[in-house]
């Protein structure tokens, strides 16, 4: 691969995070909100409930927004260069990247694992928001190209 491929890319997140959490946090705020009274007590243990309820609530409503922002987010670049790629400004020679992660399904998912790091980024993961199978089938000779082991995995869903 001698020219430059460019590809728009979208994140991963999705509307189901950012409801899922969200009626999370709105339960826990609940919960530290019908605690709040007795934390005011002499009880420690009353005060130790209600700061852990409350720092979980927040918690949760942090990602709930986390994820909205992630959906507003316009689409971004993805380019493929000979020996490295770029997304969002940031660069990655193929002698850092470790592997590649990609999801199998009707919409797959990718995440680009760095060498040095125990996780994918956030801004190493993304999607092909329209025909992902040639894309797809580019980012893996991209790989082959250049050494880098690619991962094929089923998507993990928590929510």
């Amino acid at each position: 691969m001698l020219e430059k491929k460019t590809y728009r890319v979208r994140s991963v997140y999705s509307i189901g995070t950012f409801i899922g959490c969200g009626c999370l946090a709105a339960i826990w705020f609940f919960y530290a909100y019908r605690d709040r009274e007795q934390a005011w007590s002499d009880v420690l243990e009353n005060r130790i409930v209600y700061g852990f309820t409350l720092t979980f609530a927040i918690l949760l409503a942090v990602v709930a927004l986390v994820s909205l922002w992630q959906m507003r987010r316009p689409a971004y670049q993805l380019e493929l260069d000979r020996d490295k790629i770029k997304l969002r400004r940031r660069e990655l020679g193929s002698d850092r990247i470790k592997r590649i992660y990609v999801s199998k399904g009707e919409l797959p998912l990718v995440g680009i694992l760095p060498k040095r790091s125990g996780f994918v980024p956030n801004d190493y993961t993304f999607k092909f928001p329209e025909d992902p199978e040639p894309k797809i089938q580019e980012l893996l000779e991209w790989a082959s190209a250049n050494g880098v082991s690619v991962i094929h995995k089923e998507r993990a869903r928590w929510l």
